[in-house]
């Protein structure tokens, strides 16, 4: 199920190709570890996190933790992925910013229920992002996430970290109770805010 889950996240923040991808040697921030095997850029994240292989230069880690009392892998998730920004928008990075969220949102907003934008500014933690605040809901369950965009050399460099629900309860026969509505669904994302700044400061585009 938390394959699926995080299968449907990906194909949500659109679809990529497999390029062909090779390493390159970049020094290694303290309590982190190298997530990506792609020559596009270099990813970081957490050492303690769990690098999920693509075979593609789509790069996915997630967090260890117990939810609904289990020992499994909490579907916290980030992941980067690129696209080439259109030629007729080159140079003209709040222009593309703001054709590529508006094509992201609408394609979430074909893919699950329920989307709620909650904010878009200024990245904190890296100069000239922007950073988009969102959420959406599959089954019965809902998501926050925390998406960077990047511009760099006419490409589009996008971390996305995806939060669960964290406030999930079962009913009497094991299953998740849905809540009402996004706005009584509970995130840990704060948890997560200095994960969140040290992947994207530390993030590298293109050599």
């Amino acid at each position: 199920m938390k394959k699926r889950i995080i299968l449907l996240v990906l194909a949500a923040i659109l679809l990529v190709l497999p390029l062909t991808a090779c390493g390159k040697d970049t020094d290694v921030p303290k309590g982190m570890k190298k997530a990506s095997n792609t020559e596009f850029y270099t990813m970081f994240v957490p050492e303690d996190w769990y690098v999920v292989e693509t075979n593609s230069d789509v790069t996915l880690a997630q967090s260890k933790s117990n939810i609904l009392g289990t020992t499994e892998l909490e579907p916290v998730t980030v992941n980067a992925m690129f696209w080439s920004v259109d030629k007729e928008l080159w140079g003209k990075d709040d222009e593309a910013q703001a054709a590529f969220y508006k094509k992201y949102e609408e394609d979430m907003k074909g893919t699950f229920s329920e989307f709620t934008h909650i904010e878009t500014k200024e990245s904190g933690y890296y100069t000239g992002a922007k950073e988009h605040t969102f959420g959406a809901k599959y089954g019965d369950i809902y998501y926050k996430y925390n998406m960077t965009v990047i511009i760099h050399n006419q490409i589009y460099y996008v971390i996305t970290f995806n939060f669960p629900q964290s406030n999930l309860t079962k009913d009497a026969d094991g299953n998740l109770k849905p809540s009402e509505s996004f706005d009584k669904a509970e995130f840990e994302d704060s948890k997560y805010a200095g994960a969140i700044e040290d992947v994207v400061s530390n993030f590298k585009p293109e050599k």
